[in-house]
């Protein structure tokens, strides 16, 4: 291991806290949204290059060979900007993303800054919780006044995953009941806001957290296992779903209004058709500026498609292979903790939301996809 000078690690890690403080709280107000997603997309790339200044106090093999991988993605999906002519601003979200990532890994989750985050957490879902009665209809036709229902839905689902796991390590008095009391109000406001992929991801993570025995959990083989499985899944779902929308078959998710088909299967059908034009694009994607609608862009609501579309199979394959291997190296410790658990079944729920949402290429949900890796491999330390 090579040994590095560097200054107090308390400086980063508390501008860690106060950026992931900022991201989630620029959640409540809709100009406060606007201003923070497009100013701080840079601004955060620039503070966390810095916090990985004061963070390093030595450089292990594992991080030696994710910071390799990381250059191999950086370089090939460099490569592919001059075949599709795609925008470089997907090149630097997967820096901005990486960087995050070696950050998160050595953030101190420690009592002080968990109760920290903690304390942010419950208002962001106890504001949305008080907020979420009617909001559906509200941000369906004024758009431009209220944030995405389905960010919304999001947010309730990653702030109540996230509120378990730390009331879980803080051994929190009443935890039981807590964290009960926070599973039925976030429920029942993502059924309010009508968000059928959160509400599925948060019934998910509770099934699998608190169902599932934790030895199948502590086994290498068996996460690794369950991961290809939902990435495997998570890239031919769009193909099933337009499948069953052509051959006519419906029906509805219980608790939400909304139909089966609400959009996401006309997109999907233009980005193969328009893949279908253009093999090639198949290996090196279409590029972040392909235009899937007459009047522009449009988000592709699948991740596994999204990134075929910015750098192709090939990308594909490299970007989720550097997750399984995140995943892998969690495990070089013998003891797998109920809060790593926890917090890679969490990491699992942001693969899943990922059928229908751009989950990790977003950059304004990074701190929240990415601090389940964090706590995941600390807590094994």
């Amino acid at each position: 291991m090579l040994r590095l000078r560097r200054p107090n690690k308390n400086i980063g890690n508390n501008i860690l806290v106060l950026i992931i403080a900022l991201n989630l709280l620029s959640f409540l107000d809709k100009k406060i949204f606007d201003i923070y997603e497009s100013i701080f997309y840079y601004g955060n790339l620039l503070i966390l290059i810095a916090v990985f200044v004061f963070l390093r106090t030595k450089i292990t093999k594992e991080e030696i060979i994710n910071i390799m991988f990381m250059l191999i993605i950086l370089i090939y999906s460099t490569f592919t900007l001059f075949i599709t002519k795609g925008g470089f601003g997907s090149v630097i979200t997967l820096l901005y993303s990486y960087f995050l990532l070696l950050n998160l890994y050595k953030f101190k989750y420690d009592n002080k800054n968990i109760k920290r985050l903690l304390i942010v957490l419950i208002l962001v879902n106890f504001y949305w919780a008080y907020n979420s009665t009617d909001y559906y209809i509200k941000s369906k036709f004024y758009r431009e006044e209220y944030i995405n229902s389905n960010t919304v839905g999001m947010l309730l689902m990653y702030t109540a995953i996230y509120i378990k796991i730390f009331l879980k390590k803080l051994n929190a008095k009443s935890y039981k009941f807590l964290v009960m009391f926070i599973y039925i109000i976030s429920l029942w406001s993502i059924i309010n806001v009508q968000s059928r992929g959160a509400l599925i991801s948060l019934i998910a993570f509770i099934v699998l957290d608190n169902l599932t025995p934790k030895k199948i959990w502590k086994y290498r083989k068996n996460t690794l296992f369950v991961f290809v499985t939902i990435i495997f899944l998570g890239t031919i779902f769009p193909f099933l779903y337009i499948n069953m929308y052509l051959s006519g078959k419906d029906f509805l998710i219980p608790f939400v209004k909304k139909s089966l088909y609400t959009g996401r299967e006309s997109i999907w059908v233009n980005f193969i058709n328009l893949m279908g034009k253009k093999p090639i694009s198949w290996l090196f994607g279409l590029g972040s500026r392909v235009n899937l609608w007459d009047y522009g862009s449009l988000n592709l609501h699948n991740n596994y498609l999204a990134i075929i579309a910015n750098f192709g199979i090939i990308g594909h394959i490299l970007y989720y292979y550097f997750i399984i291997l995140q995943i892998n190296n969690i495990y070089k410790y013998k003891h797998i903790t109920n809060v790593s658990i926890s917090s890679i079944i969490g990491f699992l729920c942001v693969l899943i939301i990922g059928y229908v949402e751009v989950s990790t290429l977003w950059h304004m949900m990074f701190f929240l996809n990415f601090m389940f890796l964090g706590l995941a491999y600390q807590n094994n330390e």
